[in-house]
């Protein structure tokens, strides 16, 4: 509602960015996908795959209303929408969301939680019969789980991943426009592109038949292939193919990363451990298309761009064959014990 009335770019901006830095966290980030993680357990990495998914896709059609409203009243009405669809949209969360299952008597999967009775001085748990199979999960704290390799090789996969993508994503459009594909088409080809994160849906059945650490792996391969075969797009077909191609795999890179963390650390941390990937991950989203642009203007074209852009994906397929899952500390044993 502040940006549909600022008259200066410092208020644009001062707005903007505050807006930012609290919707993108809380809305898209690291807030529904903490509470997938705590209320799924063997259906987990769907559900993480299906949150990843919304935000491109419900993005796209927002952009479209966006830009309806503001061809016809104007960008300051378009931002009133949004400020008003806002509210709508995330007062009723106060009252609907919690954030873990046992806070409405449930055990991850809708499983119910045992009731706990005293008998004298002694207390027992009645457990209802569907939870007889299950097993508490461990969980690590944020200070053993930044003490493993794994963790960090996630990160900087992460942070590759995100420059990567970025660097692609932002000089697409240009890049063929160059190679006289029609500003319309071109404008298609990213919308697509960004549209089949739905692929995510897929890679989270998949990973629970082959972990996400090998679909990563591959899904890793594959936007590597996808940013070399993009020096080669110059025609209508060949950019859809890329489109489509590009769209599954690199887009499902950050959802992928997300399941690896929530197997390997479990959920009680897994908020902070996601959230302290934000800032490292906020710069890489800076830096891919600023570097993008900075190679441009040095070689005289993308391919070079590219082509390095493959390579960052090949890096970060090598740490991923090194971020096996870690062992346990010697915690987990101590608690078995007791």
């Amino acid at each position: 509602m502040f940006l549909s009335g600022a008259h200066s770019v410092f208020q644009f901006y001062m707005a903007y960015v505050i807006g930012r830095a609290i919707s993108n966290p809380i809305l898209i980030g690291i807030v529904p996908r903490t509470i997938a993680v705590n209320f799924f357990r063997q259906k987990r990495n769907i559900v993480v795959a299906i949150s990843s998914t919304i935000r491109p896709v419900t993005g796209a059609i927002n952009i479209m209303l966006f830009s309806f409203i503001a061809s016809s009243s104007g960008w300051r009405t378009a931002f009133q929408y949004l400020g008003i669809l806002s509210l709508l949209l995330v007062i009723p969360l106060l009252w609907l969301l919690r954030r873990r299952p046992e806070d409405i008597g449930l055990l991850p999967d809708g499983l119910r939680a045992p009731i706990q009775t005293n008998i004298g001085d002694a207390a027992t748990n009645e457990t209802n019969p569907e939870t007889n199979t299950y097993q508490p999960e461990f969980s690590w704290t944020v200070r053993e789980a930044f003490r493993t390799k794994a963790i960090w090789c996630i990160l900087f996969t992460a942070c590759i991943g995100t420059i990567a993508s970025a660097s692609v994503g932002f000089s697409l459009k240009p890049y063929l426009l160059e190679v006289s594909i029609s500003q319309t088409q071109s404008a298609a080809i990213l919308s697509l592109g960004t549209v089949l994160a739905l692929a995510n849906v897929a890679w989270g059945l998949l990973a629970d038949r082959i972990t996400p650490r090998r679909c990563l792996m591959v899904a890793l391969v594959i936007a590597s292939a996808m940013d070399i075969f993009l020096v080669y797009v110059d025609t209508l077909p060949t950019a859809y193919a890329f489109a489509i191609v590009w769209g599954i795999s690199s887009g499902s890179i950050g959802s992928l990363e997300h399941m690896m963390l929530a197997q390997y650390y479990g959920r009680n941390s897994y908020g902070s451990i996601l959230g302290s990937f934000g800032p490292l991950q906020t710069l890489a989203l800076g830096l891919g298309p600023g570097l993008g642009a900075l190679i441009r203007d040095l070689t005289g074209s993308y391919n070079m761009l590219f082509i390095g852009m493959a390579f960052l994906y090949i890096s970060a397929i090598a740490l991923i064959f090194l971020a096996r899952e870690p062992t346990l500390p010697n915690r987990a044993s101590e608690l078995t014990t007791s």
